[in-house]
């Protein structure tokens, strides 16, 4: 739609000169001099169109592979900082799927694991070109994005949060909302819009809909907040997933705040110094004790990108020039 659009502006200007040039000639009426000057302007008018509609074909394009590998690009960004090869295969797999020759591509991942590079030169069939000798074009696109800790989360963030420590990647923990060492009855719940059992059961359920960043102070919430276990536990049954196997969608994939301490009583503020990503395994209660288990990852997700801020191993994607 694009190129047919610059097509037809090519045309309707070919047409506005053209009527300017009649008026001219009418005005002036001299035949000889009239033809001479015709030839001339329609040859420039013709050579113009020419121009335009092979820039405007050109121009298409080179939007088009340039928007497809920003896409294999983001894409293969996922799997970082985790999988360098997982992450060069599935930037591959999207090239293809957008009919780029991997051939035409090279797909490099940057030294720290961090950011990952597409570059690619297409060549294109001119229409008009061979008219002037130019059969061919070549087009060169180069696609780079950056992986860094997440600054700010827009929305889905539960309301539990971690004090400031270093995370075990991979291991199961055991985050115990009523345990006996908890910091005075505050159980690393946290009211986020508004107090209450009834929000703090749909944050946890189905996320925070607003949006939090580092810096952020929020308020504690004390209480055992029991009552929200059979609702979520209900709400994660029909997510089938395990740690070795998930989906990017799953509700298993929880994104929590980290804050500086929870060393507090009642509600209290504390501050918001990163996020963490953490997959759900079980839910449950024994012996009078809430617990949640499962396991910190390393994850890239939603969210903005600051690269000096603190990692706890939630990381947001962003095209660089």
């Amino acid at each position: 739609m694009q190129y047919m659009g610059m097509v037809l502006v090519s045309q309707q200007i070919c047409l506005c000169v053209l009527s300017e040039v009649e008026s001219v000639l009418l005005y002036k009426n001299e035949k000889g001099s009239a033809s001479i000057i015709l030839t001339v302007s329609i040859t420039v008018l013709l050579a113009f169109a020419v121009v335009g509609v092979d820039v405007g074909l050109i121009t298409f394009e080179r939007a088009r592979l340039s928007n497809a590998l920003d896409a294999a690009a983001l894409a293969g960004a996922q799997e970082l900082p985790g999988s360098t090869s997982e992450a060069i295969h599935v930037a591959r797999s999207y090239l293809t799927a957008n009919s780029i020759t991997l051939s035409d591509a090279t797909v490099i991942v940057d030294s720290d694991g961090k950011g990952l590079q597409i570059a690619s030169t297409k060549t294109f069939n001119t229409i008009f070109g061979p008219l002037i000798n130019r059969n061919s074009v070549s087009v060169s696109v180069e696609s780079k994005v950056r992986v860094g800790s997440v600054s700010k989360v827009r929305s889905g963030i539960r309301p539990l949060v971690i004090e400031s420590q270093v995370l075990g990647y991979g291991q199961l923990v055991d985050l115990k909302l009523n345990a006996a060492d908890n910091y005075h009855g505050n159980f690393g719940a946290v009211g986020l819009g508004g107090t209450g059992a009834l929000n703090y059961r749909n944050n946890l359920i189905y996320g925070y809909t607003g949006e939090i960043e580092i810096g952020d102070v929020i308020y504690t919430e004390p209480g055992n907040m029991a009552s929200v276990i059979n609702p979520l536990n209900n709400y994660l049954s029909s997510d089938a997933s395990t740690f070795d196997n998930f989906e990017r969608d799953s509700k298993r994939l929880w994104v929590v705040p980290i804050v500086n301490t929870l060393q507090v009583s009642g509600s209290s503020p504390v501050t918001v110094v990163g996020f963490a990503e953490f997959f759900i395994e079980e839910i449950g209660s024994q012996s009078g004790q809430t617990s949640i288990q499962g396991r910190f990852i390393k994850y890239s997700g939603g969210g903005i990108v600051d690269e000096s801020a603190p990692d706890y191993g939630l990381y947001g994607m962003k095209l660089v020039p």
